[in-house]
């Protein structure tokens, strides 16, 4: 196909204004009709010439639907994924991005999904919760005001790092944490796609002696003698 020969646009200074004027031609106008530009120097109204120029022979009259800016935004986007062994159109990129930016709004913060998980567990004992909301203040103090789907596994791990020192505190508190993230992998639609603490090891390393089995006289006693501190 014949490359559209480029009509003249050339920058003239206006005594009014004290600035360079291009006249541009409907070829190069994004409305199809000519427009004036104004420019501070001589240089930039030159570039932005030449830059319209160079749109019109490589695109045609079609160039004028595409801002001059956004055509070469386009250029280099195909540019950056063809460097990096991409074949993607720029057009699935953006389908792409636009659907985890949608999956994101549809999302929370953990300290939101932390007031909604709350919800589901009354009826628990107060010790537990007790225990429960102990663990997750100082879990929501490191990573409560993130969206659930910009948290990962190490985010996760070094908020229970830095809160809980020994590997018992540490396993309790993942295992606190957890169904947290469950709850919200199965809203609708999902908060997040994968609880992150799945990806955490635990810490301790087990029983370093058999197990002890009580006789039901011996258990009696041991309960008879437990004391309730959930009034204290």
């Amino acid at each position: 196909m014949a490359k559209t020969k480029a009509p003249p646009i050339t920058p003239i200074f206006d005594k009014n204004r004290k600035r360079w004027r291009l006249s541009i031609p409907k070829k190069y106008s994004i409305s199809g009709k000519r427009e004036r530009k104004f420019y501070k120097t001589k240089g930039l109204a030159e570039i932005e010439a030449e830059r319209l120029k160079a749109l019109l022979n490589q695109w045609g009259s079609q160039s004028r639907r595409i801002p001059a800016d956004l055509a070469q935004d386009a250029l280099r986007a195909y540019e950056l994924l063809n460097e990096k062994g991409f074949s993607e159109s720029l057009c699935a990129v953006a389908k792409s991005f636009i659907d985890k930016a949608e999956e994101k709004r549809a999302s929370v913060s953990f300290d939101a999904a932390r007031a909604a998980y709350a919800k589901t567990r009354k009826g628990l004992s107060y010790s537990y919760l007790h225990a429960a909301e102990r663990i997750l203040d100082k879990i929501g103090s490191e990573i409560g005001s993130i969206n659930l789907r910009d948290l990962t596994g190490e985010t996760v791990e070094r908020a229970l790092e830095k809160h809980f020192r020994t590997p018992q505190s540490f396993d309790l508190a993942l295992r606190t944490l957890s169904p947290l993230f469950t709850m919200a992998s199965k809203r609708s639609p999902a908060w997040i796609d994968k609880n992150p603490c799945a990806a955490i090891q635990k810490r301790s390393r087990g029983r370093k002696a058999p197990v002890t089995v009580l006789s039901v006289k011996e258990a009696r006693k041991v309960i008879s003698s437990c004391r309730d501190f959930s009034n204290d």
